[in-house]
């Protein structure tokens, strides 16, 4: 989308209009601009890529326009004029502004803010303005004898120089500030998270979270699931709580990492290169403090919430990174995975059938945790944040069979969920994506992804069956006093043909599925466009 708006300005100014009157064209350009985006968006795009202004202070065509006897007026380091940069500054703050609003309209799409002017800027500190290709004058350009006119020549080497003909820059110029774009940090936010750091794609995953995400903490702090868990990846339980692989397996997969490794098995000196990621997640965990639950005597399986999750991570930062630079070089091409986090400070109480209404005041303090370890995590150097909602839990046979009843107006005749359930995991996702739209308009160089695992799990839910691969009976072969894993309990012949493998948690085959959903559907909220995905993932 551009760069628009910069003529706007040019044919006043080149008439030596006043920058009083000039000024007032701003919201008018910006709305105009803002209307062709939303005109777009309707149609259908998704990605919109829309630069700023140029430094016109440092134009070889304003320098002759403009040029002045009194020195105060130009900047010393590049011989700018200062009161027109001020002036390019001005709008391209108004632009960003319009662009965060509309961005938060639609959160569906991506929109990127090209800072031509910083891009350009570096450079500006080197050549000189004058032009290659003009017909004279101290900074080459002559609006009597123009590039192109027989009298006019052009410079011997082209790529020495900033400006062409005065108004346009050469190719080496372009060449430099689109490098700055793609490769560099002059997109807000940076076009290379939302491409995957084009090239190289994510060097490393950092995961929190609960047993959607867990590939081990649990197991090693208090002991190993049994079999059948982990049978039809592995071989064995590793402490996930599937039958195989979870949706951070499948999306390290995807970005051609390996698996990512347990941050106990780390601090218990297992060897594992960490540089490629840590997984802090633990099965059980709440966004909340385990003290809230206490308080309200509720008990919870572990003490590990998610902020303890972020002190760990804090404490091995110096393992590493030993310099700001550094963690931002290595942060800024990582992944965040955010959760699945916070379905257990609900899951608890319901579990408990404490009251909806109870439960509903939960859900600001769980947004507020998840915000608050987002904006810690921000803050330490993270750049992509892929944060999940919560998943459909009035489709979940635990929750099926804990809150059974004969009135079927109660479930969806569809999928035979329960519907209320269902409308409270849509409220808390509701209210997350509205923090997550607050957070990135706080932090516009971050791209903070809502990973839409309600949806994405929805679609096999209008399928197949509710029950439990893996139980000791009931009408959704989810029994508490014989779980999976139980002596008598036994798991189906075929995981792959079900949604739920114990009741609470998912098979191996749905995580694949929402994760393909996530990395390659509509399911992200932007999209994560990611160019180096496996195909076979």
């Amino acid at each position: 989308m551009g760069e628009i708006g910069g003529n706007d300005y040019n044919y006043p100014f080149f008439l030596y209009r006043s920058i009083e009157e000039i000024q007032t064209f701003v919201p008018l350009v910006i709305k105009a601009i803002a209307s062709a985006i939303n005109e777009l968006i309707e149609l259908g795009a998704v990605t919109l890529m829309v630069p700023g202004n140029l430094p016109i202070g440092c134009s070889a065509a304003y320098l002759t326009y403009y040029e002045t006897a009194d020195t105060d007026q130009y900047d010393p380091e590049t011989g700018c004029l200062n009161w027109l940069n001020k002036f390019s500054e001005y709008h391209n703050d108004q632009l960003q502004k319009e662009l965060s609003r509309i961005q938060a309209l639609h959160p569906h799409t991506n929109i990127i803010y090209a800072d031509f002017y910083n891009s350009s800027m570096r450079f500006y500190r080197n050549p000189s303005q004058y032009a290659c290709c003009g017909g004279g004058g101290p900074y080459n350009f002559n609006t009597s004898a123009i590039c192109g006119y027989p009298s006019v020549s052009a410079c011997d080497d082209p790529s020495k120089y900033v400006s062409w003909d005065g108004i346009h820059l050469t190719e080496a110029a372009y060449r430099w500030i689109t490098n700055g774009l793609l490769e560099g940090p002059y997109t807000i936010p940076q076009i290379t998270t939302i491409k995957g750091v084009v090239g190289n794609c994510y060097t490393s995953i950092f995961g929190f979270g609960d047993s959607l995400v867990d590939t081990g903490n649990l197991c090693l702090n208090h002991g190993c699931l049994s079999p059948p868990y982990g049978e039809t990846y592995f071989h064995n339980p590793t402490g996930r709580c599937s039958n195989g692989r979870l949706i951070i397996d499948f999306t390290a997969e995807s970005l051609g990492l390996p698996l990512v490794q347990p941050y106990l098995g780390i601090k218990n000196g297992s060897g594992i290169s960490i540089r490629e990621g840590i997984n802090f997640a633990v099965a059980g965990a709440t966004a909340l403090d385990a003290s809230f639950f206490v308080e309200r005597g509720i008990d919870v399986s572990t003490d590990i919430s998610l902020g303890v999750q972020l002190d760990w991570f804090k404490e091995i930062l110096p393992s590493l990174c030993n310099t700001s630079s550094k963690c931002n070089e290595i942060f800024g091409s990582s992944l965040f995975l955010m959760g699945e986090i916070g379905g257990n400070d609900y899951t608890y109480p319901f579990f408990l059938h404490r009251s909806i209404e109870e439960i509903q005041t939960f859900v600001p303090l769980v947004i507020k945790a998840i915000a608050s370890a987002i904006n810690e995590l921000i803050e330490l150097g993270a750049v992509t944040l892929m944060v999940p909602g919560n998943i459909p839990i009035g489709c979940s046979a635990a929750y099926l069979t804990s809150y059974e009843t004969e009135d079927t107006d109660q479930y969806d005749p569809e999928t035979g969920c329960l519907n209320w359930l269902n409308k409270f995991s849509e409220y808390h996702n509701d209210q997350l994506q509205k923090e997550l739209s607050r957070i990135q308009a706080l932090h516009p160089h971050t791209n903070i992804i809502y990973a839409d695992i309600y949806n994405s799990s929805m679609r096999f839910y209008r399928n197949p069956s509710q029950y439990a691969c893996c139980g000791g009976g009931g009408p959704y072969n989810c029994n508490t006093s014989a779980e999976c894993g139980h002596p008598s309990a036994s798991a189906c012949d075929d995981p792959s043909k079900y949604v739920s493998w114990d009741g609470v948690h998912l098979t191996e085959a749905a995580y694949r599925w929402i994760t393909n959903g996530l990395l390659e559907g509509p399911y992200t909220i932007p999209q994560i466009s990611i160019s180096c995905v496996s195909q076979d993932a």
